[in-house]
């Protein structure tokens, strides 16, 4: 729980300033701008996940192995890293042919941004393997809140979409010489050729997983373009990383706290710690994630026209709460039954699963998108995600069974209802301050229900945190 508030610290912060740079971005670009940037940054996203993530992920669960050699490990893995940015120089002359002549502008800033987020989350995920929230959530807060406050102030010069680009890259770099410790570690001779075969082995898999995810994520984007107008890729690519940038960071808060408590317990076969680990990973993703979605589903109309600029806000009502749904099942497939295949290090089986889903999510989006438009790429991406989140589920479970907590799962999802229920007799807010007041009073309701419904004890806890801050207050002792 510690590691969690502190890494909702970490996520919340910053989250929320680029929340409020989004709705700044609506109202200073173009859908069209938008639209570009939203395409360049699928690519980058997709390029980054083909070449680094095999590193990145296996810092994670390879590290721990390694305490006792940390500087051998950590010479391999910037090895790797250094190796991969070199062989991606020799791919730009292939880039420069293959990209439209409408992106050749944005081809050098799209190449620096692809070499620094690698690097920037590199770091991150060093410091996150070590079990150091604190560092980690200095690091998030750093990259996070440079990369708007530069982005908007080039905007404010002239500098147009390709002031976002130069943020990032500036707020990767920045960002990361606070791990410069870990830098002074790198030996060129320390580097073994066995540690990079063991995080090829378990990490590459799941860097072709993580590239058909983003297929899934991002190919109604680029079909969009295609079929219709950068003016839909916009207006989509907003709604979207609205919602990402809520309930996303909402649930990648239990990710980057539970996944590597529970990596150390498996480790050190506590299998009690572990239990209750896996459980409260799914507690906190239901907790957080069904009322978000249902939150959304309920004030979607109000959301869109209150935060959104003008130009953002035409757009079917559907469109949020479809997308809201699809985030949550691909959160809960990959931060609750992955961890199945974590463990037992299967990341191959994942492959096989991410490349059905890819398949799927394009093959609907040529039938759904000429039909439907906006709305029919948010259903394909909805429909992908559900199918895969039940099939990693359905072959996880020979792997590795995770305990499900029935019960907490049942009051959660009543205290969701009771929510929906009384939120929905409610008008709408025409204006901000009516917006706050209804999502405080959702809030309210759904946290009341969790308190009288005593999900996971948490009316216990709160009445002996209550107890005891009295008996601290009055001097005494709690006998």
């Amino acid at each position: 729980m510690r590691h969690t508030l502190i890494y909702t610290l970490a996520r919340v912060v910053p989250g929320f300033i680029n929340f409020i740079a989004l709705l700044l971005y609506t109202r200073l670009l173009e859908p069209s701008d938008y639209g570009i940037y939203a395409i360049i940054l699928s690519i980058v996203a997709l390029l980054d996940v083909l070449f680094f993530k095999w590193i990145n992920t296996s810092v994670i669960r390879l590290g721990p192995g390694y305490k006792d050699n940390e500087n051998i490990f950590i010479s391999t893995i910037i090895g790797c890293f250094v190796y991969v940015v070199l062989i991606s120089i020799f791919l730009i002359p292939f880039a420069i042919i293959l990209v439209p002549s409408k992106y050749q502008s944005y081809l050098l800033l799209s190449l620096l941004y692809f070499w620094a987020q690698a690097w920037g989350t590199l770091n991150l995920e060093i410091t996150r393997s070590k079990l150091k929230p604190n560092i980690y959530s200095l690091m998030y807060l750093i990259r996070s809140t440079t990369s708007v406050i530069i982005s908007v102030l080039l905007i404010y010069l002239g500098f147009g979409v390709k002031a976002l680009f130069i943020g990032l890259i500036l707020a990767n770099i920045f960002s990361s010489f606070i791990n410069a410790k870990y830098w002074l570690l790198f030996k060129v001779k320390a580097i073994q050729n066995s540690i990079i075969t063991e995080v090829f082995r378990y990490g590459f898999p799941l860097s072709i997983s993580a590239g058909l995810a983003i297929i899934i994520d991002s190919s109604d984007r680029f079909l969009l373009g295609l079929l219709g107008s950068e003016n839909l890729v916009g207006i989509y690519s907003v709604t979207y990383d609205l919602i990402q940038r809520t309930i996303g960071v909402l649930l990648v808060i239990v990710n980057t706290s539970t996944l590597p408590i529970i990596i150390n317990f498996y480790e050190d076969k506590q299998s009690k710690k572990l239990d209750i680990a896996i459980k409260n990973t799914l507690r906190l993703l239901l907790i957080l994630g069904l009322p978000a979605v249902a939150g959304i589903t309920v004030l979607s109309e109000s959301i869109t026209n209150v935060l959104l600029g003008e130009n953002f806000s035409n757009q079917n009502k559907w469109l949020m709460p479809i997308i809201a749904f699809a985030i949550l099942f691909s959160c809960i497939k990959a931060y609750y039954f992955n961890i199945s295949f974590h463990l037992k290090r299967r990341t191959r089986i994942q492959l096989r699963i991410s490349l059905l889903g890819a398949i799927c999510n394009v093959v609907l989006n040529f039938i759904l998108i000429p039909m439907y438009g906006m709305i029919g790429a948010a259903l394909a991406t909805l429909i992908s995600f559900f199918l895969i989140m039940v099939i990693t589920w359905y072959v996880g479970k020979s792997l590795f069974s995770l305990p499900i907590p029935y019960v907490d799962t049942l009051k959660i999802t009543l205290s969701t209802i009771i929510m929906v229920f009384i939120l929905s007799y409610i008008s709408s807010g025409v204006d901000l301050i009516g917006l706050i007041i209804e999502i405080l009073l959702g809030i309210t309701i759904y946290f009341s229900c969790l308190f009288l419904f005593n999900v996971s004890g948490v009316r216990l806890i709160i009445i002996n945190s209550i107890k005891r801050l009295l008996v601290k207050k009055r001097g005494g002792t709690d006998v």
